[in-house]
């Protein structure tokens, strides 16, 4: 549950009402000040970080470009520390009520008479013997069934305790638990876009060319979510998706070019909130251009490849240099944007190109030297409605002779091992990345990861770059098996200076908890518990959060078990290897 403190009401049950035909005021009165006793305060608190995993959190914005794949970048917002939130809820004061209404409700039940709890011991569980308290630590919750204390006993006693209980173990508990731990109800959501621009330009073929739809909500994944052509209206592509309601996915059009590979929109992520019932989103045109685009202008770039020169990594003798980007080829690298040195500086690569893209739009783009991609973020320009010669830039941005710097990279496998990901036993990972200096071009290879019987979770291991310098930006990715890719983008790193860098341990694919835990009763004491099914997850339960923590039996790779509830706490969590 994420937000403030926040009030959650609690009604009476139905089923539950005083005898006889009608109420009177004195029954009124009591079903009244029940009510109110029952209503349920959430606050929250977040004490220190605990060795626990926390709750992953939605994937950033897609960068248009993969210097690798050939196809756009996808970057993480990096997901906080894992974290440690607790949620206390417990009975409110009732209202201060009139002189006709005390006498008609008689001696007031003492199991009522809370007023110094309220707001005085919020996040403190043990100053609230008569509330019921849950919390949550990013792993599980903690159940505590209320108890009504002894004390005088008022004209209605017996239906204020009955009707205490059922209120607060049947309806607080439930709403707050679900609340908590339980996704929204599910709303299908219909996505459209209009290509008929595109079409119109001749960047998309609607025989060969196809529409993906990817976002927070399928990890940006160009494959999961295809748009099919509209039946009715043949220049919309769309698709329909299960989305949580209430939740703010982001999201992108993607085209997938026979021949060329895939093409991102180029504006910033679109966005919106899913609402509670289905919803049918506005038809909007791909990257937004709505008329076909006339502006066409000759465009000069221009690169230093001294340094490169220098360090070894290019001979302009034979060595090819060319531009790539969405509005010059659509990141396509097929080698029709050539550069070539000038007669004057053989390390001076100049190049001029008709570029046909509105006038105020950026235009994205990246160097290749003998098929590497500059590792730096994309380079960008406005278009005008005249000629343009940019500033000569260095490739890559180094501009000092490279260095060795001895680089550490660690990943922590411990969700991918629970989840079935990766195999210890026969599976191995590696960094890969611009600092390699691999025949065939960087990325190809890598440099392969180890653990040790202390921590055989994590994997890491040291690599002495050569082709690195201070100001220039190192790009990588942790890769199983020599064919995994992590779906969250390349990591970077940006060297100082020239002094030895361990990188933060990371978490593959930024995925860092084994999910949540949702539940529902299935009996007045009985809670059934499900959470994501991994060959290496499993439940543990405690009567408290330091323990000692127990495996619950056969829920290993399960998903689901029915556990009892009775008097007391519990606490429950999912644990991996």
């Amino acid at each position: 549950m994420a937000g403030g403190p926040g009030l959650v009401p609690a009604t009476v049950p139905p089923s539950h009402h005083f005898p006889g035909g009608s109420q009177s005021l004195r029954q009124h009165a009591v079903q009244r000040h029940l009510r109110r006793a029952a209503t349920c305060l959430v606050g929250a608190e977040t004490p220190g970080q605990r060795p626990v995993l926390g709750v992953p959190q939605s994937a950033g914005r897609p960068q248009p470009r993969n210097p690798r794949l050939a196809h756009p970048t996808r970057r993480s917002g990096g997901a906080p520390p894992a974290g440690d939130q607790r949620l206390l809820l417990h009975s409110r004061e009732p209202a201060r009520r009139s002189t006709r209404r005390r006498r008609a409700f008689g001696q007031r039940p003492p199991s009522l008479r809370q007023p110094r709890f309220c707001g005085r011991a919020r996040g403190n569980p043990a100053a609230l013997p008569n509330s019921m308290a849950v919390h949550r630590r990013g792993y599980g919750v903690l159940l505590t069934v209320p108890q009504i204390p002894a004390g005088p006993r008022g004209p209605m006693r017996k239906e204020c305790e009955s009707l205490m209980k059922t209120i607060l173990k049947s309806s607080c508990m439930l709403l707050a638990l679900l609340g908590m731990a339980s996704p929204s109800a599910a709303v299908q959501v219909t996505f459209r876009v209009d290509m008929s621009v595109q079409i119109a330009m001749g960047r998309f073929n609607p025989d060969t060319d196809l529409v993906y739809l990817a976002g927070t909500f399928n990890n940006w994944s160009t494959t999961a979510n295809l748009l099919t052509r509209s039946e009715t209206e043949p220049n919309l592509w769309e698709g329909t998706v299960d989305l949580q309601a209430g939740t703010w996915p982001n999201y992108k059009f993607v085209m997938l070019r026979a021949g060329t590979g895939y093409v991102w929109e180029t504006r910033q992520n679109r966005w919106f909130q899913v609402p509670s019932e289905t919803y049918v989103l506005p038809v909007v045109y791909f990257d937004d251009i709505s008329e076909v685009v006339t502006n066409r202008q000759p465009v000069t770039f221009q690169v230093d490849m001294s340094v490169q020169i220098a360090n070894g990594a290019f001979d302009p003798s034979w060595g090819r240099v060319v531009v790539s980007g969405d509005a010059i080829d659509d990141w396509a690298n097929q080698g029709t944007h050539v550069l070539a040195p000038t007669p004057t500086n053989q390390a001076l690569w100049v190049g001029t190109f008709e570029i046909t893209a509105p006038v105020g739009a950026t235009v994205n783009y990246k160097f290749i030297m003998d098929g590497n991609w500059e590792s730096r973020p994309n380079r960008t320009f406005v278009m005008t409605n005249q000629p343009l010669v940019l500033p000569v830039v260095f490739f890559n941005d180094v501009t000092n002779p490279a260095v060795p710097i001895p680089v550490t990279f660690s990943v922590n496998m411990g969700v991918a091992i629970a989840r079935g990901l990766f195999n210890p036993d026969v599976d191995f990972v590696e960094a890969r990345g611009s600092f390699l200096t691999t025949a065939g071009g960087a990325w190809i290879g890598g440099f392969q990861l180890t653990n040790s019987p202390a921590n055989p979770i994590i994997y890491s291991g040291t690599f002495l770059t050569t082709n690195q310098a201070p100001g220039s930006v190192m790009l990588y990715q942790f890769v199983i098996n020599g064919a995994t890719w992590e779906t969250t983008g390349d990591r970077t790193w940006q060297f100082a200076d020239t002094n030895a860098v361990v990188l933060p341990t990371a978490f593959l694919n930024n995925v860092t908890s084994l999910g949540p835990l949702t539940n529902r009763w299935t009996a007045p004491s009985q809670l059934e518990i499900s959470w994501e099914a991994g060959p290496r997850v499993r439940l543990q339960s405690a009567p408290s959060v330091t323990g000692p923590w127990q495996d619950v039996p056969n829920t290993e790779n399960t998903g689901n078990v029915t556990v009892p509830v009775e008097a007391g706490q519990r606490y429950f969590r999912l644990i991996g290897p």
